[in-house]
């Protein structure tokens, strides 16, 4: 008869036991410390006060952080110092930023903020505002260098982006007696059409800083070809100028000049400050429907100089608000509410020859070398984008669509655009990606390109649509 396995309680040893207290009191310590944020009893100061004195009325988010930049810049040994590592040392002890930035001595937050990003010749580099604020950390206080997004570098950031709109100043990504780029260059790069017709109305890019202002332009209007290989190993049929018109100088479609002086904003449905490489990323994974690159990526860089050249060429003031800005809502007509069946009738009536049956686009006539982009389906842009809200859609539609459209001589009526974007909404489109894991992402992915180019291979009539025509009048040319 064999033996019956014996079982002995377990017996904790005395290390386990001061393990798991240790835990515990931590645990609680952490559970019991209050939620201490009040904006409105914020560290005062008399100097910040007349500092931001004419900025501080909305009393909002990015007035907080700008009010907590001049904190760290009147007094950075006491609000910037934990990065320092020799404060025991007198001469190596951190200094007031404000005691070097003050006009003469270095430039002024509010001049500094105009120029860059930008092309730093002495270090062979292309770095925007908060690279240089790490550097400065690093070499002029000995310290360990902060993340793009800690929240010292942020405050600082809006903080200059403040002064800059309080002096009214403009961008300065390049100068009249700057070398204008060459030819060759502009050959070598690859720049598109569309930048070629930018650059001939507002001036070509001058001095360093313009290579990255055309490969800006070049990731707007051919997205897929300019950014690194990798980054094609996952991606959509959008680019940037399906939504941000005419290389991104229409107004009404997204313009981003009029983007550039605006942020950093707060965005209301992420409840918090959003700066403009950010807001860019969020555009490759939303808008795009790409995926979430990280914020160091160059490319987004370089888009943010193009964006800021405009801006600078157009006279844009850094703070202000334009008409014209961003995607404009519209909303439901009183009384009559939206229809998908009227929406469907109006679809194909002045949408299908260009985006398809199904709106997956890549089926009607080639305009300026480039096909209709998908407006639904798996290669349209997300749920999380901001055209996948109907009102915004909506907007976009009565604006700049049919091509020939404009804010001033619509060709739909507000009606139509309205039942336009809900029958659109009503043929899905990828989820939103921020609940769904990268593993789910992926798989769900790869099962609907298998759909799309299968239907596509098979020529399934739900992707059949008139055949490709090269289009030359922007007024009727997409028009049924």
């Amino acid at each position: 008869m064999s033996e019956q396995p014996r079982f002995t309680r377990f017996r904790p040893t005395r290390a386990g036991i001061a393990g798991i207290i240790l835990i515990a009191v931590s645990a609680l310590w952490v559970l019991a410390r209050p939620f201490d944020y009040d904006p409105a009893r914020l560290p005062q100061s008399a100097s910040c006060m007349e500092d931001l004195k004419d900025t501080l009325d909305r009393a909002g988010h990015l007035e907080d952080m700008a009010w907590r930049g001049c904190l760290v810049v009147t007094d950075t040994a006491r609000h910037f110092a934990r990065y320092a590592t020799s404060q025991s040392n007198p001469s190596t002890a951190v200094r007031s930023c404000i005691e070097c930035h003050d006009g003469a001595t270095a430039p002024t937050f509010a001049s500094m903020w105009t120029y860059f990003p930008r092309y730093n010749v002495a270090k062979q580099r292309v770095e925007d505002f908060a690279q240089a604020i790490q550097d400065e950390i690093v070499t002029r206080y000995n310290g360990t260098i902060p993340v793009r997004s800690d929240v010292a570098v942020s405050t600082l950031y809006v903080y200059a982006f403040f002064k800059a709109s309080q002096a009214g100043l403009t961008f300065a990504q390049d100068t009249v007696d700057q070398t204008p780029i060459s030819e060759l260059q502009l050959q070598t790069l690859r720049t598109t059409d569309s930048c070629r017709r930018v650059f001939a109305h507002k001036g070509f890019p001058r001095g360093p800083n313009s290579p990255y202002i055309v490969e800006g332009c070049n990731l707007v209007t051919d997205t897929h070809n300019h950014v690194y290989t990798a980054a094609n190993l996952w991606r959509t049929d959008m680019i940037c100028e399906n939504c941000h018109l005419d290389a991104g100088t229409r107004p009404f479609a997204g313009p981003l000049a009029m983007g550039a002086v605006m942020l950093p904003i707060h965005m209301t449905p992420l409840n918090k400050p959003i700066r403009f490489d950010r807001r860019i990323l969020m555009c490759f994974a939303r808008s795009l429907n790409w995926f979430d690159m990280g914020r160091d990526a160059p490319f987004l860089t370089y888009v943010r100089m193009y964006a800021n050249w405009l801006a600078q060429h157009d006279g844009l003031q850094i703070g202000r608000i334009y008409e014209g800005r961003g995607i404009p809502m519209l909303y439901d007509t009183d009384g009559a509410g939206s229809s998908i069946l009227a929406g469907e009738k109006a679809y194909q009536k002045h949408c299908i020859r260009c985006h398809g049956k199904n709106a997956w686009g890549g089926m009607g006539p080639v305009y300026n070398g480039k096909e209709p982009p998908p407006i639904a389906g798996p290669n349209s842009f997300t749920a999380l984008a901001t055209t996948a809200s109907r009102n915004r859609l909506a907007g976009f539609i009565l604006n700049n669509m049919p091509p020939g459209a404009s804010h001033d001589s619509p060709i739909l009526s507000e009606q139509q655009a309205l039942d336009v974007a809900i029958y659109i909404e009503s043929l899905g489109r990828p989820a939103d990606f921020v609940k769904t894991n990268r593993l789910s992402q992926f798989g769900n992915y790869l099962w609907l390109n298998a759909i799309y180019h299968g239907a596509r291979l098979l020529r399934d009539p739900i992707t059949s649509a008139s055949p490709i025509v090269k289009a030359t009048d922007t007024t009727h040319a997409y028009i049924e």
